[in-house]
């Protein structure tokens, strides 16, 4: 009896949640605006209107975060009207942003000043800053929430800091710039090194480089699922999947012939048993069944998508 019940409760849960679709885009006039889209119907919920880089979700799907890179801002909106919550100044040109874990604190990465923001994630209050190097590209929050780690795109190397204190407390080296972190478990990072096209597993344990991997041509972006890690490479119009463990690639998703001389996807973002992929030479946001691995849908999107983010939250 109990089983039916919790079985009922979760279905029930599932039943009264919906996923949203993120999208910044960067238009022909150098303004960006993010968009947000139901996934269910691909119908738009509605626009951010920022000159907007970076996107996060908060970890219960109700609120998601938007950097604004002309006005040196980070805002919160609400998930399912797109109503702005409220705003904080952070370094100039902020991009790259990351919630923790425990949904309690937000990274804001300032790609111009190498600054990195922290800031309480429900009321953006400022809780403290550092100097990372330059170039910040991507940031991640550590499972524990006790540590934060800052890739450039610039300096060779990812920065660890302790979240207590905000203190440097580990550099790793990279043999060229980091685009993108991904936590594969509560023990592995994955740094996807785009000069060096591979991919780096860092155990965070030691923050140490634990094994690298081919990442194939001019990898832009990676997503994680499970033990499969999906990298676009731009220089062919291809998603490669590759089993973490081995670093053997297990399979290729081929995009749409473009009239492009390729398909430019810049950005990636996994829900369940789907794999969003922003291709940013068109207005199209792929929808890819990664059970077939084949593309189920396309979002019609404002030019030039080039940044993903995708929640679940309930229904109000």
């Amino acid at each position: 009896m109990s089983r039916f019940v919790l079985s009922f409760a979760l279905a029930g849960l599932a039943c009264h949640a919906q996923t949203f679709l993120y999208v910044s885009s960067l238009g022909t006039d150098s303004s960006t605006i993010t968009t947000v889209y139901n996934t269910a119907d691909r119908s738009r919920v509605g626009i951010t209107p920022l000159r907007s880089g970076g996107i996060a979700v908060a970890p219960d799907g109700r609120t998601y975060f938007v950097t604004d890179s002309n006005g040196a801002s980070v805002a919160i909106y609400n998930a399912g009207s797109a109503q702005a919550l409220g705003t904080a100044a952070t370094g100039g040109s902020p991009a790259a942003v990351t919630v923790t874990p425990n949904g309690q604190r937000l990274y804001v990465a300032a790609y111009a000043g190498g600054l990195i923001s922290i800031h309480d994630a429900r009321t953006l209050a400022l809780l403290g800053t550092v100097a990372s190097g330059y170039s910040p590209s991507a940031v991640a929050a550590h499972p524990d929430n006790q540590r934060f780690y800052v890739a450039h795109a610039s300096d060779r190397d990812i920065s660890v800091f302790s979240a207590s204190n905000f203190r440097l407390v580990a550099r790793i080296a990279t043999r060229g710039g980091v685009v993108a972190l991904n936590f594969l478990n509560n023990r592995t990072l994955l740094a996807l090194d785009s000069a060096g096209e591979e991919v780096l597993r860092i155990d965070t344990d030691s923050d140490t480089i634990e094994g690298r991997f081919e990442a194939g041509p001019e990898p832009a972006a990676m997503a994680v699922r499970g033990d499969s890690v999906y990298i676009s490479n731009s220089a062919d119009s291809r998603i490669r999947i590759f089993n973490v463990a081995s670093g053997r690639e297990t399979g290729q998703i081929a995009l749409p012939r473009c009239p492009f001389p390729r398909c430019s996807v810049m950005a990636l973002a996994v829900d369940g048993a789907t794999l969003y992929a922003a291709n940013s030479s068109q207005r199209e946001v792929f929808a890819i069944d990664l059970a077939t691995n084949r593309i189920s849908g396309t979002f019609d999107v404002p030019t030039g998508p080039r940044w993903l983010a995708v929640g679940t939250a309930p229904r109000p």
